[in-house]
């Protein structure tokens, strides 16, 4: 049975959320702590405008976790991140990006979109300190040479020009084919 409600909840959520997010309920009853179940109730709820309930499974979830660090518990405070950016809550969604980040800073996809929110957010510290967390990390969503620019650009938003050549010419010789390193250098006026 739980099989089967898992399934239908899965079905469900592209077409109907709410009736993904009954489905998925009742198979937790049948199995509370199963993780992968919870996390398709929260997209449900968020998918279905929920927001409340979305949250209020997550901070269970979050709680059960009794502040343990974890790859889990990383991705639960990511989906505490994305439900307050579906609120438009970028204060929220910015504390729950740096605890996530702060949980696992392995996880490449929590500091890009911390980086990208922090320098929307013109935070451009933190933005710096993520990009370079990026920058040292295997294998993150983003380049290298990506992450350099990034810092090259924000370097040249403070009015820093030696900062933003460093970083261009970084992103350049990490990546010689990057054209956006090209063209930023172009545009400073330093190719």
């Amino acid at each position: 049975r739980f099989l089967m409600l898992r399934q239908a909840g899965e079905l469900l959520l592209d077409e109907d959320a709410a009736s993904a997010a009954e489905a998925l309920k009742q198979a937790l009853t049948l199995k509370p702590s199963d993780q992968a179940v919870n996390l398709l109730l929260v997209e449900a709820y968020t998918a279905a405008k929920l927001f409340r309930e979305a949250d209020g499974t997550l901070d269970a979830a979050i709680e059960a976790m009794k502040g343990r660090r974890s790859p889990e518990l990383c991705v639960l405070q990511y989906r505490k991140a994305g439900v307050a950016g579906a609120m438009d809550n970028k204060e929220q969604q910015l504390y729950w990006l740096k605890e996530a980040h702060n949980t696992d800073r392995n996880n490449g996809d929590v500091a890009v979109e911390l980086a990208a929110l922090a320098e929307k957010l013109e935070d451009y510290d933190l933005a710096i300190r993520v990009l370079r967390s990026i920058a040292l990390m295997e294998a993150a969503p983003m380049s290298r040479a990506v992450a350099y620019l990034r810092q090259g650009y924000i370097a040249e938003r403070r009015g820093d020009r030696q900062k933003a050549v460093l970083w261009g010419r970084k992103a350049l010789m990490e990546d010689p084919n990057c054209s956006e390193a090209t063209d930023f250098l172009k545009q400073i006026g330093e190719l």
